[in-house]
């Protein structure tokens, strides 16, 4: 008598469109990264764009939008900009 499989070893035979694109997603994710491994150290290929790099990772942060948004809020003085960057912090 055969045991059930676990559900993670089960082939979905119908998958959902979400299921597609986060599938297509993490493939995407997964080459990019694989291209961006050229510079990984100071010796590779690609070393010398490891600033950038690093520059294009933080500004993926969310502390940084948050505090740079904070920051021209108090610094905006017209009521346009203020609604913008209101909406922009929420």
């Amino acid at each position: 008598q055969s045991q059930p499989l676990p559900e993670e070893d089960c082939m979905q035979l119908n998958p959902s469109f979400q299921g597609i694109a986060l599938s297509a997603l993490l493939a995407i994710d997964i080459s990019l990264s694989k291209r961006l491994g050229v510079c990984a150290s100071n010796a590779s290929a690609w070393g010398h764009a490891r600033s950038m790099v690093s520059f294009v990772g933080m500004t993926g942060h969310g502390v940084l939008w948050v505090g740079a948004t904070l920051v021209c809020l108090v610094k905006s003085s017209t009521l346009a900009g203020q609604e913008v960057l209101l909406n922009l912090l929420l």
